[in-house]
């Protein structure tokens, strides 16, 4: 849908809810790394856990 005239762009989200910080908060620190940023360098201060 991008053209030299138009840009699209879009994001997704979601309200954190109540569970869904319980949910984390159950999650081992094992479980989370270090995330990177788009150009694949790691993010010192963020984690990520999948």
């Amino acid at each position: 849908m991008n053209t030299t005239r138009r840009t699209v762009r879009y994001t997704v989200g979601w309200k954190v809810t109540d569970e869904d910080e319980a949910a984390i908060a159950q999650l081992p620190a094992s479980a989370w790394e270090t995330s990177l940023t788009q150009s694949g360098e790691l993010q010192e201060g963020y984690q990520v856990a999948e």
